[in-house]
């Protein structure tokens, strides 16, 4: 996650856009998912450890992963309404959708502590856990073709702070500060951070087919947009093609630049950059624009490899009894937004925390189906 369409609703709102710019809203449901079956669980987990990604880590990374139980221990629960608690048994479903996890000691005081929890834990020097969540293509699969049905694999990977983004800002009086482009890399006006969040999801999904081993395509979610990658058709390829991406959330002005190739390894696991502090998955090393203005832009490089593979969790949606409770939380993983601009609430130095898996239907729609792809 990560500051963007934020930004992409404030310039709308300052040029009065109309509404061939408004936002959409994402298909899928799990309505008609059924429970998988023994069968296709073990084959999706087989799948899973074989072709779990490599996901090369910022050389100037900060904010680490780390295991979203470890974030539960350090955080309360608190609703919209104010009243707080412990944890002992995290509220799930519609009940948890206006719900925060908030930081147990004040937010200013973790980060000035490098050794706190926000910072995670360097995955060379400890086990952190993966999330693979499996699901079937629910709405084409009758009750008893699920053993061999298409299914995806959505490896979520979870960070316990995701830091926003410098913009340079000129003051405008009552409206606040605006955006100024940098001239330079020099600011005119004053630089100030937007778009920083306790708790932060990142996630790709691979999709397989009916019958066969090899993953047909990879989704790699990048902020609020996301692009699609088509598997080599021989065996012996290497280079995933970019067959387009959607924008799932948000105003469609400037549009995220994809690189037009994936690529994964010798063993066949593709190969994911995260973005320095943000997290934003991306397939290759460098700088990625992803909001043309204010100029917003991910730098990812060959830091830390992250072998998920080595911490691997299975999970099935819909859930198992044994899969962990806090799966089926809708509410915030991280606090309320702070220091809000004065024309948006959307505009803030801290923005609320991402809302749990279960919200992110984009995520289990079959890439095949259900996603309206630009090319470019």
């Amino acid at each position: 996650m990560g500051v963007g369409d934020e930004w992409r609703s404030f310039i709308c709102s300052l040029l009065v856009c109309v509404c061939i710019f408004c936002p959409r809203s994402s298909a899928g449901s799990f309505a008609d998912c059924k429970p998988l079956s023994p069968a296709l669980l073990q084959r999706a987990e087989r799948a899973a450890r074989k072709y779990a990604p490599a996901v090369w880590l910022a050389p100037d990374e900060k904010f680490f992963p780390s295991s979203a139980l470890d974030f539960l221990d350090h955080t309360k629960y608190a609703s919209q309404r104010g009243k707080n608690g412990k944890h002992f048994k995290l509220p799930s479903g519609a009940k948890s959708r206006n719900m925060f996890l908030e930081p147990k000691e004040p937010l200013a005081n973790l980060l000035a502590n490098s050794s706190s929890f926000l910072y995670g834990h360097n995955p060379e020097f400890f086990s952190v856990p993966v999330y693979a969540v499996v699901s079937s293509c629910c709405s084409n699969v009758k009750a008893d073709q699920v053993e061999e049905s298409p299914f995806e694999i959505t490896f979520w990977l979870f960070f316990p702070f995701s830091q926003g983004k410098e913009i340079c800002t000129i003051s405008a009086g009552a409206l606040g500060p605006v955006p100024f482009p940098w001239l330079r890399k020099s600011c005119l006006g004053k630089v100030k951070r937007y778009g920083s969040h306790l708790g932060d999801w990142e996630h790709v999904t691979l999709s397989f087919p009916a019958s066969g081993s090899r993953p047909l395509a990879m989704y790699v979610s990048t902020h609020e947009a996301g692009a699609l990658y088509l598997a080599p058709m021989l065996q012996t390829g290497r280079v995933w093609d970019f067959k387009g991406y959607e924008v799932r959330k948000g105003i469609k002005i400037g549009a995220p630049r994809f690189p037009k190739s994936a690529f994964h390894l010798d063993s066949g696991r593709p190969v994911l950059f995260a973005a320095n502090g943000s997290h934003g998955l991306w397939t290759q090393p460098g700088r990625h624009k992803y909001v043309s203005f204010p100029a917003l832009e991910d730098m990812t490089g060959y830091g830390t490899m992250w072998r998920t593979w080595q911490g691997l969790q299975m999970m099935s949606w819909p859930p198992k009894e044994d899969d962990p409770e806090w799966l089926q939380f809708e509410g915030h993983w991280g606090g309320e937004k702070q220091d809000c601009h004065p024309l948006s609430e959307k505009v803030c130095t801290h923005t609320d925390g991402p809302r749990g898996i279960p919200t992110k239907t984009h995520s289990f729609r079959c890439l095949a189906q259900g996603i309206t792809l630009k090319s470019s």
